[in-house]
């Protein structure tokens, strides 16, 4: 990816004006009236809670069940949640314009992921082309303006990156492993389903692209087995506590 975003391509500004007319709604003042928002909101805001009463893993909403509290995050992923909990702490910003600043730039990684791992073996029209698409899709309509799960549209924004991870170089080193791990646990911890869905992919994907060398083979499969390592802080207390099928 550093070859391809080296030197200044209008082209990638060309993409990123894709998903302006997908943002406007959230330009307004107040929060969408979205099936989500509120929820995605809500959870936000418990994370804050416990990041202030020290729990910097959040798995407690202490607010839900008449106040009861319920562990949500025991099973589903709070990546999303704790990001916009650490700005609203770090710089005391309103909690609706953090959702709202999380969504934009969430929406704005579709065109540049797509884009740039297009651009590694298309040209720029084509890699635009595929911008639009990814980005454009119906699905992407759904979600921002009926349903808004700011976690799973940013798990999916994550996906190209991944995939740009994977391609082999031409100096592949140990690092690419690392950005592979960080991107794929990234998105287990955004949205853990859209995480599994994505491992169905970027596994045969990885040996594909790695067969004709040990050394990328294992830096691609090292990448990904790093990165589930890193979301178990997530994916062994899902698993735990998840109901067995007698129950």
């Amino acid at each position: 990816m550093r070859s391809v975003v080296r030197h200044f391509d209008i082209f990638m500004i060309l993409s990123l004006l894709i998903a302006v007319p997908l943002i406007g709604p959230f330009l307004d003042a107040g929060l969408p009236n979205t099936a989500d928002a509120e929820i995605h909101l809500h959870r936000t805001i418990s994370a804050l809670v416990d990041i202030n009463a020290g729990y910097w893993w959040p798995r407690w909403s202490p607010y839900l069940h008449h106040g009861y509290g319920y562990p949500i995050h025991n099973f589903y992923a709070p990546g999303v949640h704790i990001v916009g909990a650490l700005i609203i702490k770090a710089i005391s910003a309103d909690p609706v314009q953090v959702i709202k600043l999380l969504q934009i730039g969430a929406t704005l990684l579709y065109p540049l992921g797509a884009y740039f791992f297009a651009r590694r073996f298309a040209s720029r029209w084509a890699a635009l082309v595929a911008a639009a698409a990814y980005t454009l899709a119906p699905f992407r309509f759904h979600e921002l303006w009926a349903q808004t799960n700011l976690s799973q549209f940013t798990a999916m924004a994550l996906i190209p990156f991944l995939f740009i991870a994977l391609l082999p170089t031409s100096s592949d080193r140990p690092r690419r492993a690392a950005w592979i791990a960080l991107l794929f646990a990234a998105i287990i911890l955004a949205h853990h389903p859209t995480g599994f869905i994505t491992a169905l992919v970027a596994g045969p994907y990885a040996l594909v692209n790695g067969w004709r060398s040990a050394r990328r083979w294992s830096i691609n499969l090292g990448g990904l087995l790093l990165g589930l390592m890193i979301a178990s802080i997530f994916l062994i207390c899902l698993l735990y506590t998840s109901p067995s099928p007698r129950d």
